[in-house]
């Protein structure tokens, strides 16, 4: 079975899809539900010992979403293998739309889901920490850059008043001169 979008939210394609093991199963109590028994259903039995045989297991969700036993318990129309089958893969298929599904990958059990998600969510924490650095960084650029310019405007604003000021200065140096030679003349 391909899974596509239209399966995105549902048990049958989510990595947390697990088979739990009945007590006295072993020391591993949850197991990978592998492609062929999402699709039939049959994640009632899972062989640990070829020798052994297979212990007994209930469907279930490695995040305690829901509780996926229970469920198929309540909807199942008989005891029998084939109705078991039936409802685990009704309750499996069914849209949930689930805020904690994650895509299954074949040959991962659910601990190694969660630990392919802890890393995916590591990495989207480090990506939007990088992200807010950076926009920290321009941010501060662009800041620093305003404040360069309003400095450089200030610094030519000073700049035209001392030139202001030199001009008056000299005009009035030199309109001095003129007054002085024109009172040497007069009185000289």
């Amino acid at each position: 079975m391909e899974y596509s979008e239209q399966f995105r939210g549902r048990c049958v394609s989510c990595g947390f899809l697990a088979k739990h093991g009945m007590p006295g199963s072993g020391p591993r109590t949850y197991f990978e539900v592998e492609m062929a028994e999402r699709e039939s259903g049959a994640v009632f039995a899972h062989v640990l010992d070829a020798f052994k045989g297979p212990v007994p297991t209930s469907p279930a969700c490695f995040r305690n979403v829901t509780a996926l036993g229970r469920e198929v318990i309540s909807v199942r129309e008989s005891d029998s293998v084939e109705g078991n089958l039936a409802a685990a893969r009704a309750i499996i298929l069914k849209d949930r739309q689930c805020p904690r599904w994650f895509p299954y990958q074949p040959g991962l059990d659910p601990r190694e889901h969660l630990g392919g998600l802890a890393m995916q969510e590591a990495e989207d924490r480090r990506n939007r920490f990088e992200e807010t650095m950076e926009a920290r960084r321009r941010e501060f650029e662009e800041r620093m850059e305003r404040e360069r310019r309003e400095f450089e405007r200030g610094l030519e604003d000073e700049r035209r008043r001392f030139s202001s000021f030199l001009t008056v200065l000299v005009v009035l140096v030199s309109l001095a001169g003129v007054v002085a030679a024109i009172l040497s003349i007069f009185l000289g």
